[in-house]
Parts: C-alpha cells; sequence; structure tokens
C-alpha cells in the first residue's frame, strides 16, 4: 500500500509539472511529497494499531484506543496542512492532493482485491465450482445426522424438507423445532 501511495504521489507531481509548467510546480511537488510522506507515515500507523489492537484483551480498552488514535491521526494531517499553509514553498494545493495518496492507495489495494477475486472465480466452471465449495466444507458441515461424514459433494440436498430454501426464499423445513 505504500508502494501506491508513492507511485500515485509521483503520478501528482508529474501532473502538476504539467499543469504549472514553471517553478510554481516545485512548490506543488514539495507539497505532495511532505504530505504523501505522512501518508506512509499514517499507514505504518494504522499497520500498527491493528496490531495492537488484535493483542488486546479488553474491548472498552480497544475501542478507546481506536478513537484515540483516530484522533491523533487527524490532527497529524491537520499539523501538516498547516505547515503547507505557513511555509512560502510549500504548496498548500500540493499538500492536499499528498494527503489524497493514503485514499488512493485505499481504493486501488480494494479494486486490486475484487479483481483477484473475479479472477480466481473465473478460473472455475460453474459445475466445478460447486463441487470444490461443497468438498472444502468442514467436516461438521458435511456430516449427516449420524455423525458419518458425507464426502460426495452431489449428496448435499438442494431441496426438500431437510432446511434448505425453497425458490421464494422461504424456510422448507418438516421438523419446526430445528431452525434452518
Amino acid at each position: 500500500m505504500i508502494l501506491i501511495t508513492v507511485f500515485s504521489a509521483l503520478l501528482m507531481m508529474v501532473g502538476g509539472a504539467v499543469f504549472y509548467r514553471s517553478f510554481e510546480a516545485l512548490e506543488f511537488a514539495l507539497g505532495v511529497l511532505l504530505s504523501s510522506a505522512f501518508s506512509a507515515v499514517k499507514i505504518l500507523m494504522l499497520e500498527h494499531n491493528v496490531k495492537r489492537i488484535l493483542d488486546m484483551d479488553n474491548a472498552n480498552s480497544g475501542q478507546n484506543y481506536i478513537r484515540g488514535q483516530y484522533l491523533l491521526r487527524y490532527a497529524l494531517t491537520g499539523v501538516v496542512l498547516v505547515i503547507a499553509a505557513l511555509v512560502p514553498f510549500i504548496s498548500v494545493w500540493g499538500a492536499v492532493f499528498g494527503v489524497l495518496t493514503m485514499q488512493i492507495a485505499v481504493i486501488a489495494v480494494r479494486f486490486m482485491k475484487i479483481d483477484e477475486d473475479a479472477a480466481e472465480g473465473a478460473e472455475l466452471t460453474d459445475g466445478q465450482a460447486g463441487h470444490d465449495a461443497a468438498a472444502a466444507l468442514p467436516e461438521e458441515i458435511r456430516a449427516g445426522g449420524d455423525g458419518e461424514v458425507n464426502a460426495e459433494p452431489d449428496a448435499i440436498s438442494e431441496s426438500g424438507g431437510d432446511g434448505t430454501f425453497d425458490d421464494a426464499g422461504d424456510c422448507s423445513q418438516d421438523d419446526v423445532d430445528e431452525p434452518c
């Protein structure tokens, strides 16, 4: 994600050079450089925070920690923008665009994940996907009522009174005491 942040910052610097076509492009590039470096630091902070929260035992302290870190990242973003506004040779617009590199990286990573999932799904045919999905079920789920494991994926019932859903989305179950 940091590489995507750096790449998007470089693209913004090139875009600023094309837009300004003067020495103002250097001010813009400095703004992008300052705030995109800060965006990379925010990504590292987030990674550290997630690891720390996962190790916490108390949910309330985890929530308070999340809130505190969230406010800290916003405050630091404000500090970067104020520095860009006060220093005459740093463009505020460059700093704003540099702050956005983190959001661009998040969106890009999400789209890459969607593309990977689609590519994996496209490799399987419809029949093969059903067999593979049924075969990948844990034994507890594939086990029948007698505790025996049903190794055949085709034997998973698709209709009838076994607790599955019919075409209308209603639960078709013979025994009312058991949930669908």
